[in-house]
C-alpha cells in the first residue's frame, strides 16, 4: 500500500511540476506579447506623423485657396449673364452647370446650390466672375434672373448688376 501511495504522490508531483512549467511558459509568452504590442517600429510612427501632417497641409491649402478666390471675386469681380445648361442632384446640393461670355470667349463652369428648380434649366441669370480668371473663378446668382437678354455685355463685364 505504501508503494502505491508513493507512486501516486510521484505521479501527482509530476503533474504539478508539469503544470507549473506550463504556467511559467504561458506567463513568459504573455509578457513578450504585451511588450511587443507596446513597442512600435519608429519608422511606422514617423510615417504616421508625416501622413497626418501632409493631410493637414492639404486641407489647409484648399481652405485658404477657397477663401482667397472668394475674396478676389468679391473685390475685383465683374458681372455678365449666363445660361444654365444642366443641373445634377447630389445628396444635399445641386451641381449647376452654366455658360457665360466674357468678351468673345464663352466659358462653362459649375456651382453648388442648395435649392434649385429644374424649370430654371435654359434660363438666364447673372454671373459674377474674376476678370483675370473667369474660367475657374465665377458664381451664378440663381436668385437674380436676367429680365432682358438683349443687353450687350461690355468686353470686361459690368461693374455692377444693371
Amino acid at each position: 500500500m505504501l508503494l502505491v501511495n508513493t507512486m501516486l504522490n510521484k505521479r501527482h508531483s509530476f503533474g504539478n511540476e508539469r503544470q507549473q512549467r506550463w504556467e511559467l511558459f504561458y506567463q513568459r509568452t504573455k509578457n513578450k506579447n504585451t511588450s511587443n504590442e507596446k513597442k512600435q517600429n519608429p519608422m511606422n510612427k514617423n510615417l504616421n506623423r508625416f501622413g497626418k501632417i501632409l493631410l493637414l497641409l492639404l486641407c489647409l491649402y484648399f481652405f485658404i485657396k477657397a477663401i482667397y478666390l472668394n475674396n478676389i471675386l468679391n473685390i475685383k469681380g465683374k458681372y455678365s449673364y449666363g445660361k444654365i445648361i444642366e443641373a445634377k442632384q447630389a445628396k444635399l446640393q445641386y451641381t449647376v452647370y452654366y455658360r457665360f461670355k466674357v468678351g468673345r470667349i464663352e466659358y462653362v463652369n459649375c456651382d453648388l446650390i442648395d435649392k434649385f428648380n429644374k424649370k430654371s434649366i435654359g434660363k438666364w441669370f447673372y454671373v459674377k466672375f474674376d476678370p483675370n480668371n473667369p474660367d475657374n473663378n465665377s458664381t451664378i446668382f440663381i436668385d437674380k434672373p436676367v429680365s432682358d437678354t438683349t443687353l450687350e455685355v461690355p468686353k470686361n463685364g459690368w461693374e455692377y448688376i444693371p
